[in-house]
C-alpha cells in the first residue's frame, strides 16, 4: 500500500519534525531515538535536547492532488519520529543543524507554531487521512485547534488519533485521556 513508506497500514509517512523525549516504559527501545539520535546524529533525545524540522511539508499538497484525482483517501502516518503533542519549549533546527527561523516573522519557530502549521497543513489537504499515535493523549485537547468563530476545539474529519500503551498500567492510564477527545475526530486507536 505504502507509496513512499514500507508501512502496510498506511500509503505515506510524514514527519513535520525528529526529535521527542522519554516518558514510559513503552519509550524504552526507541527506534526513532536509535536511527536519528545514535545512529544519524541528527538531533539529541530528551528534555534538555534538539528538535530539527523537516524538509517534507510539500509532499502532502501533492499526495492530496493524487489522492482526489484517484477518487480515493489515503492514510498518512504522521510524525513517528516526533510526538505532535510533546510540551516542548526548546527551539528547533533545520535538517543542516542551522536554526529553524520562520521565514515571514523572522523569529524561531515554536512548538506550537508548528503544531498550528501542522494542522493549517491538515485542513488544506482533505483527502488525507493523518493518523498521529502519541504517548501524551492527557495532552491533545489542550493543544488541539480552537475555532475562533466559536471558542470550540476544532472537528477534523481526517484525523485519526491514537496513543500507544505498553502495559496494563499505561494502558489504564493514557486510554482514557483518549477517549475524552472523541469529539475531535472521527477515528481513535
Amino acid at each position: 500500500m505504502g507509496n513512499n513508506t514500507k508501512i502496510q497500514w498506511c500509503h505515506h509517512s510524514f514527519n513535520p519534525w525528529i526529535g521527542c523525549s522519554k516518558v514510559h516504559e513503552g519509550c524504552a527501545n526507541c527506534y526513532a531515538e536509535a536511527d536519528f539520535a545514535i545512529r544519524r546524529k541528527r538531533v539529541v533525545w530528551g528534555p534538555n535536547g534538539t528538535r530539527s524540522i523537516t524538509r517534507t511539508w510539500n509532499d502532502q499538497v501533492k499526495w492530496n492532488k493524487a489522492a482526489q484525482r484517484e477518487g480515493e483517501r489515503r492514510r498518512v502516518f504522521c510524525a513517528s519520529l516526533a510526538d505532535v503533542f510533546e510540551d516542548w519549549r526548546g527551539s528547533f533546527t533545520e535538517a543542516d543543524g542551522s536554526p529553524a527561523v520562520h521565514h515571514q516573522h523572522g523569529h524561531r519557530w515554536t512548538m506550537d507554531q508548528l503544531r498550528r502549521r501542522l494542522f493549517g497543513l491538515m485542513e488544506s489537504t482533505p483527502s488525507l487521512d493523518y493518523l498521529i499515535l502519541t504517548k501524551r493523549p492527557e495532552n491533545i485537547f489542550d493543544m488541539w485547534p480552537v475555532d475562533e468563530k466559536t471558542g470550540l476545539r476544532k472537528y477534523f474529519g481526517n484525523v485519526w488519533l491514537g496513543t500507544s500503551v505498553s502495559s496494563v498500567r499505561t494502558a489504564e492510564k493514557m486510554i482514557p485521556h483518549l477517549m475524552s477527545c472523541r469529539q475531535l475526530v472521527p477515528v481513535l486507536f
